[in-house]
């Protein structure tokens, strides 16, 4: 069963550099990334440690929330600094594509993704 986090403790936008101090969300990120529909709720796996574009996270296009959504799986990743830099080309390759009903997305794809854009 996936834990669905509450959405306590988000940072608004004007706590972002505050961000760029502190660690990851979580220092090894291990677990697939599940996104899924309830009675037209949105729930995903991890917590909503940011919230730059949007109020919720959302997925199947490219707008805020899915932009959202993008930005804080690569920060259970990554540094603030380099998941900002990829989190829109992230949400191009993974969350706009997602079907509407949800999905998941593989823990080794999303590092084998991030080993590419880093490496470029």
């Amino acid at each position: 069963m996936t834990r669905i986090p509450d959405n306590e403790n988000v940072t608004e936008y004007t706590d972002i550099i505050e961000l760029q101090k502190e660690a990851p969300c979580l220092k090894e990120f291990t677990e697939d990334i599940v996104c899924n529909r309830t009675r037209g709720f949105t729930r995903v796996s991890i917590p909503q440690k940011i919230r730059y574009h949007s109020l919720d996270f959302e997925w199947g296009y490219g707008g805020s929330g899915p932009a959202d959504l993008a930005l804080n799986i690569l920060y259970c990743f990554l540094d603030f600094n380099r998941a900002w830099k990829l989190h829109q080309m992230f949400k191009w390759a993974f969350i706009d594509i997602m079907p509407w009903e949800g999905g998941t997305i593989e823990n080794e794809k999303i590092e084998a993704w991030i080993k590419e854009k880093l490496e470029e």
